[in-house]
Order: structure tokens, then C-alpha cells, then sequence
């Protein structure tokens, strides 16, 4: 059994940072994000519970072929905008920042422990 709307709905308020951050880094704004996301969901490039599966895909929904992988990765100090994990105390948050100055360019939390006083873990490279 598929879960109901509502139900997404509080999936997506809770665990949607990651999808977040690749929509952003495509040029969607917030409020054409949850459509991409439901879709996500729908087309089984995102799970239930909103963790990315299937990233490139993903970001093909939005009509964006501009990428054809993502890395994960433990360093990254290119002077450009990447996706980064902040963890803290077994919890995470995806935001986007400067890759050489690591300051916040995009978070899809007005604020975030994690961000705020955890660490980058990884991050996640568009190619």
C-alpha cells in the first residue's frame, strides 16, 4: 500500500534536504520543489521517505541533462557552489555551500543543528 498525500507531506517536511539540494542546484525554486519531489517519489527516483535513489534521474525530471553522475566525496575546495552533509550527533542535513569558503549559499531549514554546529562529512558532485 502507497502512502497518502498527507503522508508525503510530512516525509518530505522532514527528509526532503538532499532532493532539496539538487533541485536548487538545477535552478527550481521552493515553490515548484514538492511537485519534483512528489514525482521523484512516484517515478521511484526517490523512496517513501524521500532518500535519493536514484539522483541523476531525479534532476532528468526537471528537464536538466546537463549531468550524468554524482560523486560522493570526503573533500571538495573547488571555489563553487556543491552539495554538503553536515552531521551531528547521528543526524544530518544537506545544504549547499561555497566548496572553498564552505559558507551556507542554500538550506532548506531556516536553521539546522546540524549545520550550525556539526561538520561536513561528505559531499555530493555534480558531473
Amino acid at each position: 500500500m502507497s502512502m497518502k498525500l498527507q503522508d508525503k507531506f510530512k516525509m518530505m517536511a522532514d527528509y526532503s534536504c538532499l532532493a532539496c539540494c539538487y533541485l536548487e542546484m538545477v535552478g527550481i525554486t521552493d515553490e515548484r520543489k514538492p511537485f519534483f519531489i512528489l514525482e521523484g517519489m512516484r517515478h521511484g527516483f526517490l523512496s517513501e521517505d524521500c532518500t535519493v535513489v536514484k539522483p541523476i534521474e531525479f534532476i532528468g525530471l526537471t528537464g536538466n541533462e546537463n549531468y550524468k553522475n554524482v560523486i560522493k566525496q570526503t573533500e571538495y575546495n573547488e571555489d563553487k557552489p556543491v552539495i554538503a552533509r553536515f552531521v551531528k550527533n547521528g543526524y544530518n542535513h544537506f545544504v549547499i555551500v561555497n566548496g572553498r569558503t564552505k559558507k551556507v549559499i542554500y538550506n532548506s531549514l531556516e536553521k539546522s543543528n546540524c549545520v550550525d554546529n556539526g561538520v561536513i562529512e561528505s559531499y555530493r558532485v555534480l558531473v
